[in-house]
């Protein structure tokens, strides 16, 4: 098994969860522009994103294709792609399935669809399976992407809770994310992943804040909640801000559920959060 990634997070817990049964290697994406080829055929590679509104995994998954068309290409290629694929603006009240048509939104959602077309047409006319993970947001230790940001404003006394706009977050747990892939291992298609549970962003921010030696989490009075939606129209991180808070989309895990065969059992975040350790 070959783990492509940038060092950091997912990579961890793939290597924990699969070092007993597989023979890991590791490639880091900034070694991709000096490797003409690999030294084997991989039965298995896993690639995690480098998780930034400036990244540019578009790049290294081009350079990682060419890399296996010059050597040759895996049984299996998993790629972690994104809840964000699908738009962080939905209309609330949507169940995201993966037959939903993608319209990213953000930066980091775009570089994902493009990353996903891009192996697509790689693995045309392959012997290859392609398996694209479209998780929630992921939590672990070094956690990456909007979860990490909340945390982190949660630790420097900068979050707060918005009356009236207490939307709902996916969640998966990294561990859950590791095993679930392994699992996936060999079936070709897009699954989403996420607990099943309808986090409010409230409930996920104090469960942050409880891991974070129970942090306060302070609440923006009304007054200036709707003072923000009245200037929201003409300001556009403002705008985004409210949209994103109180975003009202399910994320169906119904395809992976099925298909696992009872061996999808992720834990709930939230609780797992909430526990004492």
């Amino acid at each position: 098994m070959l783990i492509v990634s940038d060092g950091s997070f997912m990579e961890s817990y793939f290597v924990e969860h699969c070092k007993s049964s597989h023979d890991i290697r590791l490639l880091h994406v900034e070694d991709l522009a000096h490797v003409k080829s690999l030294s084997r055929r991989y039965a298995t590679i896993i690639y995690c994103p480098v998780v930034s509104s400036s990244a540019d995994n578009i790049s290294h998954i081009s350079r990682l294709c060419g890399i296996m068309d010059a050597t040759s290409t895996p049984y299996n290629f998993i790629f972690i792609s994104s809840y964000e694929v699908y738009g962080m603006h939905l209309p609330n009240g949507v169940v995201v399935t993966e037959a939903m048509t993608p319209q990213p939104d953000t930066p980091f959602g775009r570089d994902m669809l493009a990353c996903e077309h891009h192996l697509d047409k790689w693995s045309e006319g392959k012997d290859v399976c392609l398996t694209i993970l479209r998780p929630g947001e992921i939590v672990g230790n070094a956690m990456t992407g909007r979860i990490r940001k909340m945390a982190d404003m949660i630790e420097n006394g900068l979050y707060m809770h918005l009356p009236g706009y207490d939307g709902a977050i996916p969640l998966i747990h990294a561990e859950d994310l590791a095993a679930t892939a392994t699992c996936l291992c060999g079936h070709n298609g897009i699954f989403n992943l996420a607990d099943g549970h309808a986090h409010r962003r409230t409930e996920v921010a104090e469960a942050l804040a409880h891991r974070l030696n129970d942090k306060r989490i302070l609440t923006v009075p009304r007054r200036v909640v709707a003072l923000m939606k009245l200037l929201s129209p003409i300001i556009k991180p403002l705008e985004n801000l409210l949209s994103i808070s109180s975003r009202e989309t399910a994320l169906s895990v119904a395809a992976v559920a099925e298909l696992s065969a009872g061996r999808f059992n992720p834990r709930n975040v939230v609780e797992y959060l909430n526990g004492d350790f």
